[in-house]
């Protein structure tokens, strides 16, 4: 309770400031407007952006490595989690450049490239973390990407560093 009211103390002082960061310019609004977006960011959890799980393009490990170069041809995004047996079973984060890489150091035999060894760590989190916390948490790690999950562990989507910047 007493950290609660600190924290809504030093919001309050961030909001008198950021008002008395004033002009006519529109640069002047538009930092302003900026500003108490960031502050917002606080308030809302990643569970509100993130990308749903149905929505989420997902490669099976098990697949044969012609059906998953398929895949990643066929979608838009450069990082795909990759699970085995069920969507809930996330084993990692294929990275598209790295996946790219190995099919050109391979010479095109893609029967050899295995895809789980290629895969980064999934990074979870939980789906009530405030989009500052996930903000700061993506610069610390130096990372894009986060696999969403509810109290048990259960999949529930993707949120990206994208996704937080656009909200």
């Amino acid at each position: 309770p007493v950290e609660s009211a600190d924290r809504a103390e030093s919001d309050q002082e961030l909001r008198g400031a950021i008002a008395l960061h004033t002009g006519p310019e529109p640069e002047i609004r538009h930092e302003r407007q900026m500003l108490h977006s960031i502050l917002e960011l606080d308030d809302v959890e990643v569970g509100e952006v993130m990308t749903h799980r149905r929505n989420v393009t997902m490669i099976d490990a098990d697949l044969p490595t012609p059906e998953i170069l398929q895949i990643v041809f066929d979608s838009p995004y450069t990082r795909l989690p990759l699970y085995r047996s069920n969507a809930d079973d996330i084993v990692g984060v294929l990275h598209v450049k790295g996946l790219l890489r190995e099919f050109g150091v391979r010479r095109g035999e893609v029967e050899e490239i295995d895809v789980a060894l290629l895969s980064g760590q999934p990074w979870f989190i939980p789906e009530t973390t405030t989009l500052l916390d996930q903000l700061l948490a993506f610069r610390e790690g130096r990372e894009h990407f986060a696999i969403v999950v509810d109290e048990y562990g259960a999949f529930m989507g993707i949120v990206t560093l994208e996704d937080i910047l656009e909200e």
